[in-house]
């Protein structure tokens, strides 16, 4: 069965749960009752970027294991309904949308301080561009003008002194060829740098995964996940696997 809401349906069906739940506080969501940690992943709007091919990849890679059970939404501002962020444990962004209604602004900061979970592949660094504190939310944003994106095969070093879960015991590796990084990005909030590349123009070494506290919730980013072939890498898929569990749970199964 498809669990797949598009457009403003996304918000029609939920309208009912109440404009209450918008302020009430929210509580970790529980797991399913088969054990599975329920994921939203918000796909959509984004032009420069295959995020129909993308979406159903990553999300038959998350559920592959058994461990996740993700639902998708094709509408950024469904993220403005708390009666639909607060059923799951962490929300997957997977594609750009400039603008942020102030309903998606409150609702999205306030799932995250409250202890949710956020993941951010690629060009979602550029959502939202109308909301500043997307930036806080996040520890890091895409700013017109001076961000820079570059594109080759990058060879990404996990901090091998780290013992975050993310990256205990992720080794090295070189990614495929028109892979993308990002650098020079907006924000100053402290942020764990949890793996690098360097940059082939100016071998300056970058951050390609960052996560970040706001509030009680966990936040990830990585530039990395440019194409469909990038994120057939079992390097980059062990990476979101345990970055989609961390932001959900705090831990991973990772030893």
């Amino acid at each position: 069965m498809t669990s797949r809401i598009t457009g403003l349906s996304a918000i029609a069906v939920l309208v009912t749960a109440g404009a209450a739940a918008a302020d009430a506080p929210r509580s970790t969501a529980p797991l399913g009752t088969d054990g599975r940690i329920p994921v939203l992943l918000v796909a959509g709007s984004d032009a420069f970027h295959d995020w129909r091919r993308t979406t159903p990849q990553l999300r038959a890679m998350l559920e592959e294991g058994g461990r996740f059970d993700v639902r998708v939404v094709e509408y950024a501002e469904a993220l403005g309904t708390a009666a639909l962020t607060r059923r799951y444990c962490t929300i997957i962004l997977n594609g750009q949308t400039a603008s942020a209604s102030p309903a998606l602004r409150r609702n999205l900061a306030h799932y995250v301080r409250t202890g949710g979970g956020l993941v951010a592949i690629h060009w979602a660094i550029d959502n939202f561009r109308s909301w500043p504190g997307f930036t806080d939310v996040l520890g890091r944003s895409w700013q017109e003008g001076r961000s820079i994106e570059e594109h080759g095969s990058f060879h990404v070093v996990p901090d091998a002194g780290s013992t975050h879960p993310i990256t205990r015991g992720l080794q090295p590796w070189d990614t495929v060829p028109g892979e993308a990084i990002h650098y020079q990005l907006r924000g100053g909030d402290e942020i764990d740098v949890l793996a690098t590349a360097a940059s082939l123009q100016t071998a300056q070494t970058v951050p390609v995964m960052i996560a970040h506290r706001y509030g009680r919730g966990r936040t990830f980013f990585t530039p990395l996940g440019h194409s469909v072939a990038a994120r057939a890498d079992p390097h980059w898929q062990a990476m979101i696997l345990r970055a989609v569990e961390w932001t959900a749970t705090g831990s991973t199964g990772a030893r």
